[in-house]
């Protein structure tokens, strides 16, 4: 598969899971609502957490794993802290989404899903 038919395959973006919810808006509207220089913040910290989760080599062979074991703890490591951190960001920038710090979002609670 060449570069560009790479790029033009798509993540699942689940519609189907976001249309049962009363949500103020689409995970991807949230993203295109972002200045260019968070998506490329929060972009880079995703290449990152896979690339971290790939060298701590979960779920692969013995193998396909990468020989040192500490680097593979340390990526393991980063990963989660990214994905941790992610988290906090997100929730920081779509309080809409998340709610505000301590409840669940306007939405999760009018619509039945939380108390």
């Amino acid at each position: 598969m060449n570069f560009q038919a790479r790029i033009e395959t798509r993540l699942p973006e689940f519609p189907a899971l976001w249309g049962r919810l009363p949500l103020p808006f689409t995970p991807a509207e949230a993203w295109a609502r972002l200045p260019v220089r968070v998506q490329a913040e929060i972009g880079a910290a995703v290449i990152g957490m896979a690339l971290a989760n790939y060298i701590a080599g979960d779920g692969l062979a013995e193998a396909d794993q990468f020989l040192d074991e500490g680097l593979r703890i340390e990526a393991g490591d980063a990963a989660h802290a990214i994905l941790n951190t992610m988290d906090n960001r997100l929730w920081s920038l779509f309080p809409d989404l998340y709610g505000p710090d301590g409840d669940h979002p306007r939405w999760a609670l009018e619509g039945g899903f939380a108390r």
